[in-house]
C-alpha cells in the first residue's frame, strides 16, 4: 500500500488494521518510525484525543505475542483481514512505541519463491548463510567417509590383500629333524 505525504508517494507495511466501532485504524511501518492512523475519506489523519486512551489499549493488546479476544470485544474491536491496496493521503498520524520483539513479530515475512509449486518446501530459496553452512556440513561428511575408507585400509590390507602362496610350516620341519638325530 501507498501514502501520500507533501506530493509524495511511499511504500508502508500495514502491520494491523483494524476497527473500533465504526472508526477504521492501520497501525503501519512508514521509513523508521511505527504510527497509527484512523481512515477517513481516503485520508490518514490522527486519532481523537478522547478515543486515544481505548486505542491505546487495544492496540497493546493487539501487538502482544498472546492477544486476549475478551478486551477487543469488550472495547468494540474487530481485527480485519482484508488486503488494502491503492493509496492514502496522509494527512496526519500519531507515532507510537512498539518494543522491537514485538515489531519483529508484526512485521510481514517474507519468502522468496520459485516459479514452481507453492506448495513444496524445496522450491522457498534459503538465506545464503545457510546455504554455506549446508555446503560445508556436505563437504566435511565426504571428507569423513574418504577418511574412514582410508583407515579400513591401513589397517586390513594384509587381511584384504594375502600374500599369495603356502609357505612351508617352519616348526613341524624344526621338529622333524630334531627327532631324526
Amino acid at each position: 500500500m501507498k501514502i501520500i505525504n507533501n506530493g509524495i508517494a511511499r511504500e508502508i507495511d500495514i502491520l494491523k488494521h483494524f476497527k473500533i466501532a465504526n472508526d477504521e485504524y492501520i497501525l503501519y511501518k512508514n521509513n523508521n518510525s511505527i504510527s497509527i492512523g484512523l481512515i477517513s475519506d481516503g485520508k490518514i489523519v490522527a486519532p481523537t484525543p478522547d478515543k486515544l486512551d481505548v486505542l491505546m489499549k487495544v492496540l497493546s493488546n493487539i501487538i502482544s505475542p498472546t492477544p486476549v479476544e475478551s478486551i477487543n470485544l469488550a472495547n468494540g474491536c474487530t481485527m480485519l483481514s482484508e488486503i488494502m491496496e491503492g493509496s492514502l493521503e496522509e494527512v496526519s498520524f500519531q507515532n507510537v512505541n512498539i518494543p522491537e520483539a514485538q515489531l519483529n513479530a508484526l512485521l510481514p515475512q517474507t519468502t522468496i519463491v520459485s516459479n514452481n509449486s507453492v506448495d513444496s518446501p524445496s522450491n522457498v530459496e534459503k538465506p545464503k548463510k545457510e546455504q554455506t553452512s549446508d555446503n560445508r556440513m556436505k563437504i566435511y561428511g565426504i571428507i569423513i567417509v574418504v577418511l574412514i575408507f582410508v583407515l579400513l585400509f591401513v589397517l586390513f590390507k594384509n587381511k584384504i590383500f594375502k600374500k599369495g602362496g603356502n609357505t612351508p610350516n617352519t616348526t613341524s620341519t624344526l621338529q622333524a629333524t630334531l627327532t631324526l638325530n
